[in-house]
């Protein structure tokens, strides 16, 4: 996507007129995405995921094609301690959404984000109602809810340290086959998984493409 760098950035919430501008971007994502289908490659790795041949599937995908294959499955959030599911999805999920205070998780509903604003979390709007411990002035902080990915720019993605402890224990494990496709390594993170555990496998007279 042209210009996909300046759109997908933690700044873009910074003022409406972006924020209005990164929703509608993500709502048609989500609409291409809920109508596709998944490709030969995916099919692949699902088929060589059940043959237990796959130890690891990371992808920087956010549309969550792959993980609607059954043995593509993930679990969001990325737990921080094993086991741990076969994808890791290192950008987060697009069909899921998440409250600014992690508190809640959601799926994505096109209809709240269509107007170009973001919805309030309704969670966290009854939370506050039903604790009457609470003032009535902290009725009104109330916290909005996006898409739970990762964006450029953005220093509290949920899954950071999770994804650090699984990516430990595949190095741990000693790849033997390390197999890299439709990335331009250009996401520092992404580039960092990729020397390491490719360097792991020559390590150990494993073999990269």
């Amino acid at each position: 996507m042209p210009g996909s760098r300046g759109i997908f950035d933690i700044h873009m919430y910074n003022n409406d007129t972006d924020t209005k501008r990164l929703n509608e971007t993500m709502c048609d994502m989500y609409n291409r995405a809920h109508t596709a289908r998944a490709t030969q490659f995916h099919l692949m790795l699902a088929t060589i995921a059940q043959e237990g041949r796959l130890r690891r599937l990371y992808t920087q995908n956010i549309d969550g094609i792959d993980i609607q294959l059954e043995p593509l499955k993930t679990s969001i959030p990325l737990p921080k301690k094993g086991p741990w599911p076969k994808t890791v999805q290192l950008h987060g999920d697009l069909r899921t959404v998440r409250c600014q205070k992690d508190l809640h998780l959601s799926r994505f509903d096109p209809a709240l984000f269509v107007s170009g604003s973001s919805p309030y979390c309704k969670e966290c709007e009854e939370d506050g109602k039903s604790n009457t411990s609470r003032t009535p002035r902290s009725f009104a902080i109330v916290p909005i809810i996006r898409p739970r990915i990762w964006l450029y720019n953005d220093s509290d993605y949920p899954d950071s340290e999770a994804i650090q402890n699984v990516k430990a224990a595949d190095l741990r494990a000693k790849p033997d086959a390390v197999i890299v496709v439709g990335t331009a390594l250009k996401v520092k993170l992404a580039e960092m998984l990729v020397r390491d555990i490719c360097h792991k496998a020559h390590e150990h007279g494993g073999f990269t493409i």
